[in-house]
């Protein structure tokens, strides 16, 4: 191996001090050179060169006799680890008051110098400061030293730093320097320009990059096509990982045609690969259908203009490695025993053909890996019929994560009733409460194709978690837990659904938090949610957003209601945080006292009072409605309550 050059630079060239010899030491400190003893160390400032560039560093350099120090031509007996200063942009160490450690690698020895801060003035043969060496404790005195020589020598990697890591990269080995170029591409997109970066750094990171094929294993739609073809030869028969995201409309459709049918002659060495694509380029279907993925261990495809095409993937033949496979709105069929190793799995039809739910159940039941399930809206599944579900549920044994959004084509509770996850500890159920645009019987459909998860929802859910149960002014209906979310569309029915959710999400001790969104939502429709549960544990209620009605709500929670039980009973005993606006101040009040009193009898649960309140819209212009606002902060100050919203009434 070609060795680098070490030149020991003179006095002339340094800014200050530039050597130093330590000599074991015979006088006493701070005195003049009188004698050398037979081993000697140089303390030097350097500039290393490889014949076409050249850096600063810093080293000591010991010889086993001061003799061989002096012939100009011989190496040292040992050479320190290369150190710079890169607080200083990577010039030399600064010697002089600062003191520096120097390690030496061959014989694990320190030495720690402790240079005067003003040695850099003194003459030739001058005290320079003193040094240790912790192997043997041994000290030497240095001295000035103003000429410097030259000598050949492969330096080591240093073992510390000041400031940063000292090591000079091009001294790394390769497979080390290759691992690190592999991990700096990562998350950079398009990665293949940041190979081609690189690779102009040096000849020698040239030669590394170019000889390491997974630094070109890494493709993406941002690519250009002949980079994509350059990484696809330098690659070689590694594994590639595909990421084509045509959906921004940068690329025409030659170009993305073009460029697939690159990636797809390599399908073989496909590992992982994701394609997004607006449309359906020519060939790809084919490529997909008649080739196969051996390696493949994660797929997705999404289309968003959907083709009428159905695909059979990969021919048929079984996957043992696939993990991870996303289908988006295109018509794909498989054999049920062709992904058996499947741990998770997204599948949304066109809503014209395939799969179609009947033909996934099978499916999904020779999966018994499958930890999580998305499924969109499919195509019908029952045929012609739209009577409804008849087919027997299945179990989904390691199912952990399950996602249904159903459309109106097949309506989410027609999934959710064929499908059985006792240990899903994610749920998400997003959909139309709709079969072909018929509206159905709320209760009955829910309990046929959701309550069954129920007791998982209530079994995962913390100590004290609160459920929350959301109907926006769009009519979706919201039904939330720290794990668990449902969402409906609902129409006309969002009340019901609100209200059998009311009556079946939470346990018997859960609380609850209502958020009403509705335009109007009066006493009347309060009652009707809470009418069916015992005693409903909701203990915050948000009517912000509701135009008319909340005057008669707020009016409501003032005193107990005999149509609660005999004697009266207070309404939502456990509120205890009320956010409103556009009400009557003077209700608000009414009520606030009238619950802070309020007692419960002959079993009858007393109220609490209300201790967060929440008013967005009032009359700022009315003397009396700012009265009624002191007044209103005043009343819940006293009583450890808060006012929120208007830090003038707080």
């Amino acid at each position: 191996m070609k060795l680098s050059t070490l030149s020991l630079t003179t006095l002339s060239l340094l800014p200050s001090f530039i050597a130093a010899v330590a000599i074991p030491e015979i006088a006493s400190r701070d005195e003049t050179l009188v004698k050398r003893g037979g081993e000697v160390s140089y303390l030097a400032n350097c500039q290393r060169s490889d014949g076409k560039s050249s850096y600063t560093a810093s080293y000591a350099a010991w010889y086993s006799n001061v003799d061989f120090s002096q012939s100009g031509h011989d190496s040292p007996n040992s050479l320190s680890n290369e150190y710079r200063n890169w607080d200083a942009g990577g010039d030399y160490l600064h010697w002089e008051g600062q003191p520096q450690d120097l390690y030496f690698k061959e014989s694990a020895a320190t030495l720690s110098t402790h240079i005067d801060s003003d040695a850099g003035t003194r003459q030739f043969t001058a005290y320079a400061g003193w040094a240790q060496r912790n192997t043997d404790g041994k000290k030497f005195n240095c001295y000035k030293s103003a000429r410097c020589r030259t000598f050949g020598m492969e330096p080591h990697s240093e073992l510390r730093t000041y400031g940063k890591a000292t090591t000079s990269i091009q001294n790394l080995p390769n497979e080390l320097l290759s691992a690190i170029l592999y991990v700096s591409i990562q998350d950079l997109s398009p990665s293949l320009n940041r190979v081609q970066e690189l690779s102009t750094v040096s000849s020698h990171w040239r030669a590394v990059a170019e000889g390491t094929p997974l630094l070109w294993s890494r493709v993406t739609g941002d690519d250009p096509l002949r980079a994509v073809v350059r990484a696809l030869e330098k690659s070689k028969d590694a594994s590639l990982d595909i990421r084509y995201d045509f959906t921004g409309g940068r690329r025409s459709i030659t170009e993305v045609g073009e460029s697939l049918r690159a990636v797809c002659a390599h399908i073989d060495r496909w590992q992982h690969a994701s394609i997004i694509v607006l449309w359906i380029p020519e060939g790809l279907l084919e490529d997909l259908a008649l080739r196969t993925a051996p390696r493949l261990e994660t797929f997705r495809l999404r289309v968003t203009l959907w083709t009428d095409v159905t695909l059979t993937l990969f021919q048929g033949v079984p996957s043992q490695r696939l993990k991870e496979l996303d289908i988006y709105r295109i018509a794909t069929r498989w054999d049920e025993n062709q992904f058996r190793n499947l741990r998770a799995l997204a599948v949304t039809s066109n809503g014209v053909c395939g799969p179609s739910l009947a033909e996934l159940l099978p499916v999904l039941q020779n999966l018994p890996e499958l930890e999580e399930l998305t499924l969109g809206p499919l195509q019908h599944p029952y045929g012609d019929s739209i009577d409804g579900p008849s087919q027997q549920p299945i179990t989904l044994h390691a199912l952990s994560s399950l996602t249904i959004e159903g459309g109106g084509l097949v309506g989410v509770v027609d999934i959710a009733s064929c499908l059985r996850a006792p240990v899903c500890r994610n749920l998400k159920v997003v959909g139309e409460i709709f079969r072909e645009g018929i509206p159905l019987d709320i209760p009955a459909e829910l309990e046929m194709g959701v309550y069954h998860f129920i007791p998982t929802i209530r079994s995962n859910m913390e100590e004290g978690e609160r459920v929350t149960i959301r109907v926006t002014k769009h009519l979706q209906v919201h039904g939330e837990t720290s794990l668990a979310k449902l969402l409906f569309f609902a129409g006309s029915g969002a009340l019901p659904i609100a209200k059998w959710m009311m009556n079946n999400i939470p346990g018997r001790d859960t609380e609850i938090e209502l958020t009403v969104e509705l335009p109007v939502f009066s006493k009347e429709h309060l009652v009707s949610l809470v009418s069916s549960h015992p005693n409903p544990r909701i203990t915050k209620l948000d009517i912000r957003l509701v135009e008319h009605g909340g005057s008669s709500i707020v009016h409501y929670l003032s005193s107990p209601d005999s149509a609660l039980a005999r004697g009266g009973a207070w309404p939502l005993p456990y509120l205890t945080g009320l956010a409103a606006s556009d009400v009557d101040l003077a209700r608000i009040l009414h009520m606030l006292r009238a619950r802070a009193r309020g007692t419960g009898s002959d079993g009858v649960i007393g109220p609490q009072a209300i201790s967060e309140l929440e008013i967005r819209s009032f009359d700022t212009d009315s003397a009396l409605d700012g009265d009624l606002m002191l007044e209103i902060g005043k009343f819940l100050r006293e009583n450890g309550g808060t006012l929120i919203g208007h830090p003038g009434f707080l």
